[in-house]
């Protein structure tokens, strides 16, 4: 028993003495791996210094760059300044226009007044008057028909239709009621709404070369009228 419990002492022992070696092993190690990062971590904060010290540099130039070329504009301004000869802003002239001053020794005259009388009114003209009115025209010279001898019915149902040679009344004329009633007798014997159209349109053209004074009686005519509807004028009244 005595032996064995010196045996495990003596364990213990060599234990314990073998325990510090293993601690310098492991700070040495330590030391080594320690040794072996450093120069890398020198060499990058070498490299941010140098990158540092090279952007402000280049911004220092860019500085002393900016001002050189801002003297030498302002440098060049001054020279032409001086170069130029200043220009003198003209002087408007006003000119005063004289007063002329009324003399005050005229007495007021009175301003002339219409007379109200119903002598001095001029009768209004009727446009309608003389529309239509008997006398020798176009219509009656040649009964209804053109130059070309053709009825004004047939004619103004023409795609080529003159209005000047094919209507059946000449310039300055009075429009014929013959011309109107030919018109209207054209339209009803045709159905086509756009050929409708075109002959009351050949009429009104013909009326609006050689007689234009009459376009608008001929209107009125056409929507069964001789005047407009606040004049009161219906056919069949007097």
């Amino acid at each position: 028993m005595l032996e064995s419990s010196s045996e495990d002492e003596g364990e213990a022992a060599g234990k314990k003495e073998n325990e510090p070696d293993n601690g310098k092993k492991k700070e040495e190690e330590e030391e080594k791996e320690a040794e072996k990062v450093k120069p890398k971590e020198t060499k990058k904060r070498g490299r941010k210094k140098k990158a540092e010290t090279a952007e402000e540099e280049k911004e220092k130039s860019e500085e002393a760059a900016d001002t050189g070329s801002a003297k030498a504009k302002r440098g060049k301004k001054a020279a032409a300044e001086k170069s130029s000869p200043k220009r003198s802003s003209p002087k408007t002239k006003v000119k005063e226009e004289p007063v002329k001053s009324e003399p005050e020794d005229k007495e007021d005259e009175p301003a002339p007044t219409k007379s109200a009388s119903p002598k001095g009114e001029k009768p209004k003209k009727n446009p309608f008057a003389g529309f239509f009115t008997a006398g020798k025209s176009g219509a009656e010279k040649s009964a209804g028909e053109t130059s070309s001898k053709t009825p004004f019915d047939v004619a103004v149902k023409r795609s080529s239709y003159d209005p000047v040679s094919d209507a059946i009344w000449e310039r300055g004329e009075r429009v014929p009621y013959l011309a109107f009633a030919k018109t209207l007798q054209a339209i009803e014997s045709t159905s086509g709404r756009l050929k409708i159209v075109e002959i009351l349109a050949n009429y009104f053209r013909s009326v609006m070369a050689l007689t234009p004074d009459d376009l608008l009686p001929s209107v009125y005519l056409c929507l069964n009228r001789l005047a407009p509807a606040y004049e009161g004028v219906e056919l069949g009244r007097n």
